[in-house]
């Protein structure tokens, strides 16, 4: 999240952008998948084995669809008030969505529930 930052204060030399590129990808690429296994395994030990498919659907679609509209609203903001601003208002809207995270208390979860324990509650 943080490494997204990189992108819109980049200046200097070629070679310097390249690397610190190459940097910013690896650090995304290292989150993402981190992220991808954790939620996916929480989903799924969360939701019955019959609700499994539109579970995964339901996700798939949601996520897919926020893509093309996200870049829609990013390149309207990108052509008014400029691409560096927009980069930065990304990178806010980027940090303020773990505020959730922080709110629930996610990172306390030390193993996966069960799925009787999550219906108790």
């Amino acid at each position: 999240m943080l490494s997204d930052l990189v992108v819109p204060i980049l200046a200097g030399p070629l070679w310097f952008i390249l690397v610190a590129l190459l940097v910013h990808e690896t650090f995304l690429a290292t989150g993402f998948i981190s992220f991808s296994v954790s939620q996916v395994s929480l989903r799924q030990s969360l939701t019955p084995d019959s609700m499994q498919g539109r579970m995964n659907s339901l996700m798939t679609v949601s996520a897919r669809s926020a893509v093309p509209i996200g870049a829609l609203i990013g390149g309207v903001m990108g052509e008014f008030i400029g691409l560096r601003e927009a980069l930065f208002i990304a990178v806010v809207g980027e940090a303020a969505s773990v505020i959730w995270l922080i709110y629930f208390g996610v990172w306390r979860v030390k193993e996966m529930p069960s799925l009787d324990a999550a219906h108790q509650n």
